[in-house]
């Protein structure tokens, strides 16, 4: 059974678009699932050493300014890419990069099941709905591996909007989000309402079928309205990744 037909009703809905390298494109929608995490179930022992596990990086890692979780990353859109407008890093619940001095205006609460929460990556972001600028946002990345092409997998991750006040802009909580599972000839892209969810953590499971062993995992987000300034922020726990057929 499709894993998009098992999830609750009434939930805010993601909007899924897949570009081929012919350019055909098709819309689907997901929605949601709120509560239990996701776990990879393809292990395999070879000579006592457990192999060929899916790997979907967790969000823990040290908090602070251009600093990463292992095998997360800014990601460079366009050079030069404005880091220093809109820097990337690792934040945690209450403050800006862990930083005492740089609460946000609402702290973010913890997610109810989740054990090991220390830290969320974090992006900035000044880029509007309609905006065809491509260097008033940041974005970040990370690599889903070990993957099986023309399996089916299903990610669970989570994301949240705070705010702060930046000079020369209105602080607003982002609109969307927006996410990407690419490979070289191909990418995926998914839209995450975020609208009036202020500091509220939106629970997410994508499916999507692999393409090849391993995919980019990219995130960003938008404002509603041009001159916003918002912070946006992923969370991944472990085990976040399974496969489905």
């Amino acid at each position: 059974m499709n894993l998009v037909q098992k999830l609750p009703i009434g939930l805010s809905l993601v909007c899924v678009m897949f570009v081929s390298s012919c350019s055909k494109e098709d819309i689907q929608t997901i929605q949601p699932q709120t509560g239990s995490i996701i776990t990879s179930s393809n292990l395999k022992e070879q000579g006592g050493v457990l192999s060929g596990l899916l790997d979907f990086p967790a969000t823990n890692g040290q908090p602070g300014i251009n600093t990463f979780p292992p095998d997360w990353a800014r990601l460079v859109i366009k050079l030069p890419d404005n880091s220093k407008a809109f820097p990337t890093g690792t934040s945690t619940l209450t403050h800006l990069w862990g930083k005492e001095l740089v609460p946000w205006v609402k702290p973010l609460p913890k997610i109810l099941g989740v054990r090991d929460m220390f830290s969320i990556v974090t992006v900035a972001t000044n880029h509007h709905l309609t905006s065809n600028i491509s260097n008033d946002y940041s974005r970040v990345k990370t690599k889903i591996k070990q993957l099986k092409k023309g399996k089916e997998y299903a990610i669970t991750f989570y994301v949240a909007s705070t705010i702060r006040n930046v000079p020369g802009f209105v602080p607003a909580y982002a609109e969307r989000a927006v996410l990407q599972i690419g490979y070289a000839n191909s990418v995926m892209h998914y839209y995450i309402n975020m609208a009036g969810k202020e500091a509220q953590w939106i629970a997410n499971t994508i499916t999507f079928e692999a393409h090849d062993t391993e995919a980019i995992f990219t995130f960003s987000a938008d404002t509603a309205q041009p001159g916003q300034y918002s912070y946006a922020h992923i969370f991944v726990d472990k085990d976040s990744i399974k496969e489905l057929n």
